[in-house]
């Protein structure tokens, strides 16, 4: 809701869908009917707190569909022609944190409001190509490492492929399990973080003591909801996550 609270500052807003009442675990279904004088409608890609991710992508017509995709960006293959905004932080498959990238269709430009800081104008960093101010040099140098390496391991559609492989992995031991409950459903599961509880919190925390004797490490859910958390973005080789696959099966087998 962080997106919409901004949003209010500069006119008036609605929530088109509320996960709340599901317990964030999926995606509710569209059936909204846009006002054709929405400004735009914006969601968040991948929900890195409850591990769900949007796999169809609402058709908002003639309105422009904004994402922030931070957190899944270059996970997998996008038809980004039909967005007219997508903007995504460096720091979970690009880079270091403090930039972000911004596509943006150019008939998009110059429409910011008047009380718009410069900085966040997307028509000025068109112009300035992206050097209004004194940018981060080092931060974009990691992201064009990052994406020849991206390039070399055979592009986007080859991440999709492990990032994939990686979660099945993972959904497959929770499936499976009768100790570890599994938050999202399946057909809105994330590739990029999988997230699952434990049968009370002190098991959950033997649970994270173990995994870092295992060389397991930042597992602990975020701190807002708690439970577990394996984060397993693009730079996390299928290794680890069959070690820690290997791990909750050997967790389970002492505990129950």
């Amino acid at each position: 809701m962080l997106a919409e609270e901004e949003a209010r500052k500069f006119g008036s807003t609605r929530v088109a869908l509320d996960g709340k009442p599901l317990g964030f675990r999926k995606i509710p279904e569209w059936e909204e009917v846009l006002d054709p004088e929405t400004s735009y409608v914006h969601l968040t890609s991948n929900n890195t707190l409850y591990g769900t991710q949007w796999q169809e992508y609402p058709d908002t017509g003639e309105v422009p569909l904004v994402s922030d995709s931070t957190s899944d960006i270059l996970s997998r293959k996008e038809d980004y022609s039909r967005f007219g905004l997508v903007y995504a932080g460096l720091q979970k498959n690009l880079g270091p944190s403090g930039l972000a990238l911004v596509l943006v269709r150019e008939d998009l430009l110059g429409l910011a409001l008047p009380q718009t800081p410069k900085l966040l104008d997307y028509q000025l960093a068109h112009e300035q190509r992206s050097l209004a101010n004194t940018t981060s040099v080092f931060s974009i140098y990691v992201t064009l490492k990052m994406l020849r390496w991206v390039e070399k391991q055979g592009g986007v559609a080859v991440m999709e492929q492990c990032n994939r492989e990686k979660s099945n992995l993972l959904y497959d031991v929770l499936d499976d399990s009768e100790l570890y409950k599994a938050v999202a459903d399946p057909e809105n599961r994330s590739i990029c973080n999988v997230t699952f509880r434990l049968d009370d919190d002190e098991m959950e925390k033997r649970f994270l003591e173990q995994s870092l004797n295992e060389g397991l490490y930042a597992l602990k859910g975020h701190r807002d909801v708690g439970g577990i958390r394996a984060s397993i973005y693009n730079s996390m080789p299928f290794e680890g996550v069959k070690a820690l696959a290997d791990f909750m099966q050997d967790f389970e087998r002492r505990e129950t």
